[in-house]
């Protein structure tokens, strides 16, 4: 089934690159790398999020021009890039661009944030200390599903972290709730960033990049 093999790609992801380092290890939620303890543990697993968007934004920005006003496939077109300009769902792999392992990264990575964040915790001014960073979190994990029904037209759907291998097997993709696709994406995604809808931006002061100052 071609929804199975697509989130079988993020566990078949965790083998690869990683000589150290165990898949199981990875997705325990035992480890130090998906438990939360303190401020700084949070700000790591957000930075994390960051840095595997990182790792998809190119691409997105190459998929919106084949999909751009100013684009038109002809018969010498590859399929695989017809497909992406005609917004036709794609399979895993068709293309350099379609790779679901690095979208469903950022997935696990937001759902790990969410779960082990500590939304409650409040500043000396009564502000919710972590609210920026989770209304961020959510808009990009919202963000990276709208991409993935884009590029495949439906895909499976979970908001807990992967804490086992055995997740694959449990999951049942007959099941409306763990399918996202076009007719169901604004049901699904919007319920949890309305309530964040006014929040601002996380700002984090600027960076010098040794040419100038750029406001984070």
């Amino acid at each position: 089934m071609k929804n199975k093999s697509i989130l079988c790609a993020l566990l078949v992801a965790c083998g690869v690159g990683f000589s150290t380092t165990s898949c199981e290890d990875m997705l325990s939620a035992d480890s130090d790398r998906t438990i939360h303890t303190n401020a700084n543990d949070t700000l790591y697993g957000y930075w994390g999020i960051m840095k595997a968007v990182q790792n998809i934004a190119e691409r997105y920005v190459i998929l919106g021009e084949i999909r751009g006003d100013l684009t038109t496939p002809t018969s010498y077109t590859a399929d695989s890039i017809s497909n992406i300009a005609n917004f036709n769902p794609t399979n895993d792999g068709d293309c350099r661009y379609l790779e679901v392992k690095d979208y469903y990264t950022v997935i696990n990575g937001c759902n790990n944030y969410l779960a082990n964040v500590d939304s409650l915790k409040t500043n000396s001014a009564g502000n919710k200390v972590m609210e920026k960073e989770i209304a961020q979190v959510l808009a990009v994990r919202a963000w990276t599903y709208l991409q993935l029904v884009n590029n495949y037209g439906e895909v499976p759907y979970y908001t807990e972290p992967i804490t086992s291998l055995g997740f694959i097997d449990d999951f049942d993709f007959t099941k409306e709730t763990n399918r996202l696709n076009r007719d169901n994406l604004i049901q699904k995604l919007t319920p949890d960033l309305i309530p964040y809808k006014n929040v601002a931006l996380p700002n984090y002061g600027n960076y010098n990049n040794g040419a100038k100052e750029i406001a984070s």
